[in-house]
């Protein structure tokens, strides 16, 4: 898979469903969607929307600390390092330690997971909010065993998002810490041979 077909997917699940998701709330300017024409404007307009949300909940979560979090770091740091039964302190300065292990996985091209992992945890930081404003907005309207259904249903699916957020994140990072240990244990065998 080249580079161009996964920004393609990427693009597509993180920014264009959001993005229609939020016109639809909003039911963009009473826009009939039966010809070409307003299909490719509706696609464009919603990739546009998507993006723009994207960048702002990418700025909130940047100011909320939730993007390269220590405490998330320093819990993946010590889960990998327990489980590989070695007793190693988290470094003071954890994340930049974590930019670096993350370029030096990248130089090599292992583990080719982390992106696939970092455009799922991307889409669902991204639906998230829209699964909760969804809630209400159900919520505000009428009343009936139907409705109450379906806002449960969400409910369930806005608790299980957010787990599989969380535990997608924690992933990352230990899929970092996991790659750059062994990364260097095979640079260093090949210095010692």
């Amino acid at each position: 898979m080249n580079n161009f077909s996964k920004l393609s997917l990427y693009d597509f699940l993180s920014m264009l469903i959001p993005g229609f998701i939020i016109l639809w709330f909003f039911n963009f300017l009473g826009i009939e969607t039966t010809t070409a024409i307003n299909d490719i404007f509706i696609a464009v307009l919603s990739y546009i929307t998507g993006l723009c949300y994207h960048k702002l909940l990418e700025q909130l979560v940047t100011i909320a600390h939730l993007r390269r979090n220590k405490c998330m770091q320093e819990r993946a740091w010590k889960q990998f390092y327990k489980e590989i039964g070695i007793e190693k302190a988290c470094p003071k300065n954890i994340d930049e330690v974590f930019v670096l292990s993350y370029y030096k996985i990248a130089q090599a091209g292992s583990l080719m997971i982390i992106p696939i992992l970092e455009a799922q945890e991307t889409f669902l930081r991204n639906i998230i909010p829209l699964i909760f404003i969804e809630i209400i907005r159900l919520g505000f309207g009428f009343y009936s065993d139907n409705v109450c259904c379906i806002c449960a249903f969400l409910g369930v699916i806005l608790l299980l998002s957010i787990f599989a957020w969380l535990s997608i994140t924690n992933k990352i990072y230990y899929l970092v810490w996991e790659g750059n240990h062994y990364l260097k244990e095979l640079n260093d065998e090949k210095t010692a041979h």
